[in-house]
């Protein structure tokens, strides 16, 4: 009978890397890792994703964990995580009573959480939905852990088979023994149907599970491990994989996590841009030296680099309104009138009003300050995600949730930390992590952030 058992699947991006553009080669070597393709001596500890007649739904974390410490065990990577606690990443990834997206998982994974052992967040006897995945959101601690992970080891993925390729099974066949040569392999497959000892799937029919392939047997059948007993199970020689991907490991040099590297990306570019500046003014004739912005300033973590003679302009109001919400911390914001558990949106009222005598609007609805930030290009400007600084406006409004009646929330985006009202105790506070805040109200919630900035 066939069952679902947690897979999800978005249509591929154009950003997302794909095998055969080099994107993946460039970064981790192009290679053959595994010249014979069968990883079958790496395999991880066998866990089960039903337990207690529970099921976890959590098929793309086991499967994607699965692939992940297998490369890490043939690497001889000692100091990566042995045995992965999935209830950690499906919190983290948000997994759902529908299940999750394998590419989810693993940018959520590779960017965000890290993993952690199964130690750190065991799964005993939690058999509902509520006991399993727990703590919501995550306790910073393990967090802290997981990122940990991020600043030893550089994770990588691309698509071998991308969702409705047009691929016939052959050329999916090729395609896959040529990935198992350079890196692990998860599949989607149908699950399950048989015939005699050898799992099936009819022309046409959909993709319902996630697992890890770890080789091709001398005959030509692929062998998946599953996350069901039994957990070797030989596929016909021409299955028809929905979808596949191919993952990568290797040393993080720079020891930062990817937030971190992310500024020393802005870094960069505001230095190639004052460098571009000058000497294009340098190559002009009566052209007077121009306006050079401060560089970015590092997280708390990193030291702030010094660049000799840049120009001290004077604080922008996004500058000033992070200064304002860093100094109100552990003060409370909500007025009076308002339940602190729906408070966010008249305490960013009232941090916006203490910086520049008058509030966004909307009033205690993070959906009416939303309809104000908007609507108002004299006051605010939308950015993208990539553009985002402290003192920026993060915006999750109620109504805009693709997972049900969420609630929204709002706050001011810092190095690290997230500062907004905390619902539990009314206190204007950073107690979300900037990877938090997204992992909770994007993937949980289902929420699209927006990012506005005070003009000026």
């Amino acid at each position: 009978m066939i069952q679902h058992y947690g897979l999800q699947v978005k249509p591929a991006q154009p950003d997302h890397w794909k095998m055969g553009e080099g994107k993946a080669s460039r970064r981790f070597g192009a290679g053959d890792l595994k010249p014979d393709g069968d990883w079958s001596d790496f395999d991880p500890k066998k866990e089960l994703q039903r337990r207690n007649g529970f099921e976890t739904m959590n098929c793309s974390n086991f499967g994607t964990s699965n692939a992940l410490l297998a490369l890490a065990k043939f690497l001889k990577f000692d100091d990566f995580v042995k045995n992965s606690s999935e209830r950690y990443t499906g919190v983290m990834t948000g997994t759902t009573p529908s299940g999750n997206d394998p590419h989810d998982v693993i940018e959520i994974i590779r960017t965000v959480s890290g993993l952690i052992e199964e130690d750190n967040l065991p799964w005993k006897d939690e058999d509902t939905w509520s006991e399993y995945y727990a703590p919501k959101p995550m306790d910073q601690e393990r967090m802290n852990l997981g990122e940990s992970l991020l600043r030893k080891f550089v994770i990588g993925q691309e698509w071998v088979i991308t969702p409705g390729s047009g691929l016939t099974p052959t050329q999916k066949r090729e395609r896959l023994q040529a990935a198992l040569r350079r890196g692990t392999v998860a599949v989607s497959v149908r699950a399950w149907e048989k015939t005699g000892n050898v799992y099936t799937k009819q022309p046409g029919a959909q993709d319902t599970h996630w697992v890890w392939l770890p080789r091709y047997d001398k005959d030509g059948y692929p062998r998946i491990r599953d996350q069901y007993d039994p957990f070797d199970k030989k596929l016909a020689q021409d299955y028809d994989f929905g979808f596949a991907k191919v993952y990568f490991l290797k040393r993080n040099e720079s020891g930062l996590a990817p937030s971190q590297q992310d500024y020393l990306s802005r870094l960069i570019k505001w230095a190639t841009d004052a460098i571009k500046k000058l000497t294009d003014a340098l190559l002009k004739t009566n052209t007077p030296v121009p306006v050079i912005e401060a560089p970015p300033v590092a997280p708390p973590s990193m030291p702030t680099p010094v660049i000799p003679n840049p120009p001290a302009p004077m604080p922008s109001n996004r500058e000033k309104l992070y200064a304002k919400a860093k100094s109100l911390l552990g003060t409370s914001q909500v007025d009076k009138s308002v339940p602190i558990s729906f408070g966010c949106a008249s305490a960013l009222n009232n941090v916006y009003t203490a910086c520049f005598g008058r509030p966004i609007g909307g009033g205690a609805s993070t959906a009416e300050m939303f309809k104000v930030l908007k609507s108002s290009p004299e006051r605010f400007t939308e950015i993208a995600e990539k553009d985002v600084l402290p003192g920026d406006i993060v915006m999750n409004a109620s109504g805009t949730s693709t997972k049900g009646n969420a609630n929204g929330h709002v706050g001011i985006r810092g190095f690290t930390e997230t500062m907004s009202n905390n619902s539990e105790n009314g206190k204007w506070s950073a107690h979300y992590t900037n990877a938090a805040w997204k992992a909770f109200f994007e993937v949980q919630r289902g929420f699209k952030t927006r990012y506005f900035r005070v003009r000026g």
